[in-house]
């Protein structure tokens, strides 16, 4: 079990489902619960390294539509995940759902903490729409919150 952690904790889900596969001993019958739970994080982790593979790939080819199935399906399995939230911003920003990239960018900010790349990532893809759309009153009120911040 102790394998199955350090490789969960290395980011490679599929390892670590491979050491968390074991026979209990009957004095283990008290981990029965974490193993459980882990067993069921894996398979969703599991299932979600494979979807967003699928999903980069699919963007790195352009196939926008795809990755937007790919991504939303990412986003069932792991409703929290901001990294596929961001990329589900930028999908629809490419195929022209502003308002949807809008909606989905100021989910990562008000989900990610204000230090983490992704949330000025998130931060400075919203401004340039904002921009593009010609918003400028509501562009200039969230740079100056991200100045509040700084």
């Amino acid at each position: 079990l102790k394998k199955a952690y350090v490789w969960l904790e290395l980011g490679n889900s599929l390892k670590a489902w491979d050491y968390a596969d074991f026979e209990l001993e009957e004095d283990e019958l008290e981990r029965l619960a974490e193993l459980k739970y882990l067993r069921l994080y894996l398979e969703d982790r599991k299932k979600f390294d494979l979807l967003y593979q699928a999903a980069m790939r699919s963007m790195e080819s352009g196939e926008l539509q795809e990755a937007k199935t790919e991504l939303s399906k990412v986003l069932e399995v792991l409703p929290h995940n901001s990294d596929a939230r961001y990329l589900l911003g930028l999908v629809h920003y490419n195929l022209g759902n502003r308002q949807e990239a809008l909606g989905l960018w100021k989910e990562v900010m008000e989900e990610t903490p204000l230090f983490l790349t992704l949330n000025f990532e998130a931060r400075l893809a919203r401004l340039a729409c904002l921009r593009e759309e010609g918003r400028s009153q509501e562009m200039k009120e969230e740079y100056k919150e991200l100045e509040d911040h700084l």
